[in-house]
Formats: structure tokens, sequence, C-alpha cells
């Protein structure tokens, strides 16, 4: 099972198009990781669900996400 971003989708993830594959890509996700990741050790990587940036727990970085 692979994940990969798409550039230009903005199809939601709770859409009735993406939903096929929500459970698999969950519960091999929960396989991979089965407990938190501390956000030290994902600063500066990139989070392509979030936005075209390397993550940082900054003010900023939320606002980006949120806008």
């Amino acid at each position: 099972f692979r994940d990969f971003p798409l550039p230009g989708s903005d199809v939601p993830f709770h859409s009735g198009y993406l939903w096929a594959g929500a459970m698999p890509f969950r519960t091999r996700e929960k396989s991979i990781l089965p407990t938190p990741i501390p956000t030290s050790s994902s600063e500066n990587t990139y989070m392509p669900n979030l936005v075209a940036q390397p993550f940082h727990v900054s003010r900023g970085y939320a606002q980006r996400i949120y806008d």
C-alpha cells in the first residue's frame, strides 16, 4: 500500500470518492505508527496533506493550514 501527494487535488478525505480507500489506509497507518509521534521528530519534514512546506510547530504554520 503506497500513498503519494496529488498536486491540485482538492477532494476532501471524507468524500465518497475516497471512502473505499480510507479504512485500508487507516489500518495500514496504525500498523506502521501504533503510537503517536512526538512533534519534535516531525520538525522540518514534508507533510503532504497539510501544506507544501516543511512542518513546524508554530502559529504561522498553523495559520497556513487554517487558511
